[in-house]
């Protein structure tokens, strides 16, 4: 899974585009789906079935994008805001 997510990252920085497996686009939370769509709302990617294309815009931020395909990263994300919640 992580060398898949690596590829499709990859894709997106170097290709400006990247097929997004059904392993991945299956696993990613309705907050990463919100966020997606949001960014295509703003110009920032563009979507098609299982692709993502990434806008002249869109490459000024496209960490903020890949992170959104980057399923560890919001698996931390997740465990950290529920640690800090209980504090």
């Amino acid at each position: 899974m992580d060398i898949t997510v690596r590829q499709v990252i990859l894709d997106l920085i170097c290709r400006k585009q990247a097929v997004i497996p059904a392993e991945i686009s299956e696993k990613l939370s309705e907050n990463q789906l919100w966020n997606l769509k949001e960014m295509e709302t703003d110009g920032l990617i563009s979507t098609t079935n299982d692709e993502i294309l990434v806008s002249e815009k869109g490459m000024k931020v496209i960490r903020n994008i890949c992170s959104q395909l980057d399923l560890r990263l919001a698996e931390n994300q997740t465990k950290k805001a529920l640690f800090s919640e209980t504090i």
